[in-house]
């Protein structure tokens, strides 16, 4: 393979971020949140897998006046955050940053998924948010 094939496919198949599906949800916010594991269908045909943090009504009772703004109305349902993680990365990333820990505070849900060809998602390569990702988005928002 020639140079150039190599630093190509370096860019649109990056290593994939492996981790196992239980540490989705840390014992220190079990309490705060609920994980559900979702299995979507891209519109390319790979099976996508994401994930769905909701905000457990026991937390909800605890968020102080400041976020009320974030909080369910009647004209509009229970917020959520929808967090896209970056160029060869997965859905862990809401994990291992202080994306939970930030929806708690704003009482907040969060969705995530993995896009084609990153962590648990089918697909052999990324599109650096050219095409696949997008759609990706669009599935993960409206389950179709």
């Amino acid at each position: 393979m020639c140079l150039i094939s190599l630093l190509a496919l370096a860019v649109v198949r990056p290593p994939r971020r492996e981790y196992e599906t239980q540490r989705l949800l840390p014992r220190a916010l079990a309490a705060t949140f609920t994980h559900t594991e979702l299995t979507l269908q891209s519109a390319g045909g790979h099976t996508l897998k994401g994930s769905f943090w909701e905000l457990q009504a026991s937390a909800k009772t605890k968020i102080n006046a400041k976020s009320k703004s974030m909080r369910e109305s009647e004209s509009r349902g229970p917020a959520c955050i929808v967090y896209c993680h970056p160029n060869s990365s997965s859905r862990m990333e809401v994990v291992s940053s202080r994306v939970l820990e930030t929806a708690a505070e704003l009482g907040c849900s969060v969705a995530c998924v993995d896009f084609t060809g990153t962590g648990q998602s089918e697909g052999g390569c990324i599109s650096l948010g050219a095409a696949s990702e997008p759609r990706d988005l669009a599935v993960l928002l409206t389950g179709e």
